[in-house]
């Protein structure tokens, strides 16, 4: 959080490993791993993680990515952007209602008077998920993320480890 191109930078370095292989970055990158990254980094800064406003039924804290932006479900269907909390404008402060500094306040104000703006470096997320993260479809999956994993406070990488996908 403390460089410049990291959560609110939205390209911050970090470190994968899968499958016993493993790689750094210096930025996000155009594969899998750097989509995963963008979909948190993104994630975080519209407030999603940990949201319990209700969309459709379900608090936005629960919903998977694709729910989140739009795109291509593990079982074919598809989500429209016009059918998400992203595409409806729950975000910022309307994701995160009692907790104004779990969401990018910059993002969040330029969204609401200037929706058109480029507010935030991973803004065009709508619509675009490359992959859906379902435990439903294999149970023993899981994601970690690791923030600061090395202690080195000044440039901090982000090591991403995704297991059984």
């Amino acid at each position: 959080m403390n460089i410049q191109n990291g959560i609110y930078g939205g390209n911050p370095p970090f470190t994968w490993t899968f499958d016993g292989n493993s790689g750094t970055t210096s930025g996000i990158t155009n594969n899998v791993f750097g989509w995963v990254v963008a979909d948190l980094l993104t994630g975080l800064n519209y407030g999603f993680p940990g949201s319990t406003v209700q969309f459709n039924g379900t608090a936005i804290g629960n919903l998977s990515s694709t729910q989140w932006w739009g795109g291509n479900m593990p079982d074919g269907t598809t989500i429209a952007r016009a059918n998400t909390p992203g595409g409806q404008g729950l975000f910022g402060a309307r994701a995160q209602p009692n907790n104004p500094t779990n969401y990018n306040t910059y993002l969040n104000v330029m969204m609401q008077v200037a929706p058109s703006a480029y507010a935030y470096a991973l803004q065009e997320r709508m619509g675009r998920v490359l992959l859906e993260f379902d435990q439903g479809v294999d149970p023993n999956s899981y994601l970690l993320v690791t923030v600061n994993s090395d202690g080195i406070v000044n440039n901090a990488p982000l090591d991403l480890l995704l297991l059984n996908q």
